[in-house]
């Protein structure tokens, strides 16, 4: 991996590379330097886990289903008894 202090040195020799090239490797490795700045923000926010925000709305949203289910069971269990008791 190049350093950027590497990559400025190649500019001041002459007939090492063509200037087109060392402006992409430039873009290149500033390109991968950010990708690498991001992967390991990504990678510390997974080490930390969840947020305690995310993890209560998240706890909040699973009651909230169960208690769907709770209702859609209830008025399964009336429409039972008026199939039954018609």
């Amino acid at each position: 991996v190049r350093t950027t202090d590497e990559l400025k040195r190649y500019r001041g020799l002459p007939g090492t590379v063509a200037a087109r090239e060392l402006v992409q490797a430039e873009a290149d490795f500033a390109q991968a330097a950010a990708r690498v700045d991001r992967l390991t923000a990504s990678l510390q926010i997974l080490r930390e886990g969840p947020r305690k925000e995310k993890l209560a709305a998240a706890e909040a949203e699973v009651r909230a289903a169960e208690a769907e289910v709770a209702a859609a069971l209830a008025r399964k269990a009336q429409a039972d008894w008026k199939l039954e008791n018609c």
